[in-house]
């Protein structure tokens, strides 16, 4: 999970560095920003409106819910796609949220591919914006998902014995954290997941994949914060 959010974390930067050097060196954009740069927030605002709407595309990727509430549900510590017979499945009103015309998996890979590529482009917009937010619910996005496949493989626990079973809220703790902290090359967003969990059980394993997703990250890419100051 570490080596796979340190990877993607710097995918992200780069591709975002991309972005905003286009912006900056295409002569249209250039004209738009010298002469009516609010016309761009405008027209990435209506793109993401429209894209989002519970009607239309926004139905994939819950649109009507807002991040507080999707962070929330990729805490859980139950398993989205568990048979509702099973104790360690969650309540209908939270598997029927994240299964609207899909199955869960797809809602998942959807919510985590849109956001990931729409946090990119919103991240450009002059206007002033936070980027931890964010990354820290898509990286919740792939460890719930990540989660959601290993319980759904393993529904008895990887030993097979119902002792030890599977819970995709842990994946999610990991995978935010570890995403996060790649972006934003920091450990201490360990800290914060364990603020807002409340759990410390799983400290080890949530150290250890932010430490690996760090050290992937910036292998490639420098922090996103470092990233901005270079370009400027």
């Amino acid at each position: 999970m570490g080596l796979f959010c340190g990877i993607t974390g710097a995918i992200f930067i780069w591709i975002h560095r991309q972005l905003v050097l286009f912006l900056r060196r295409n002569s249209f954009m250039k004209i738009i920003f010298q002469r009516n740069w609010i016309v761009y927030p405008i027209v990435i605002c209506a793109f993401y409106a429209t894209l989002t709407h519970p009607i239309g595309f926004g139905r994939y990727i819950t649109g009507e819910v807002v991040f507080s509430r999707t962070l929330k549900d990729f805490f859980m510590n139950c398993t989205w796609s568990a048979d509702p017979s099973r104790f360690e499945a969650c309540a209908g009103s939270v598997a029927v949220r994240w299964s609207a015309d899909e199955s869960i998996f797809a809602e998942l890979t959807v919510f985590v591919i849109g956001f990931y590529f729409l946090s990119i482009v919103a991240s450009t917009l002059p206007v002033p914006a936070g980027i931890f937010m964010p990354v820290f619910v898509i990286g919740a996005g792939m460890g719930r998902l990540f989660g959601e496949i290993v319980a759904h493989q393993f529904p008895d626990g990887l030993r097979g014995d119902r002792q030890m079973l599977v819970y995709p809220g842990i994946y999610a703790v990991v995978g935010a954290s570890s995403f996060c902290g790649a972006v934003t090359h920091t450990v201490s967003v360990a800290v914060i997941a364990f603020e807002l969990t409340g759990q410390l059980l799983h400290i080890l394993p949530v150290m250890i994949a932010v430490i690996i997703a760090n050290i992937t990250c910036s292998s490639f890419q420098p922090s996103f914060f470092d990233s901005i100051i270079k370009i400027k």
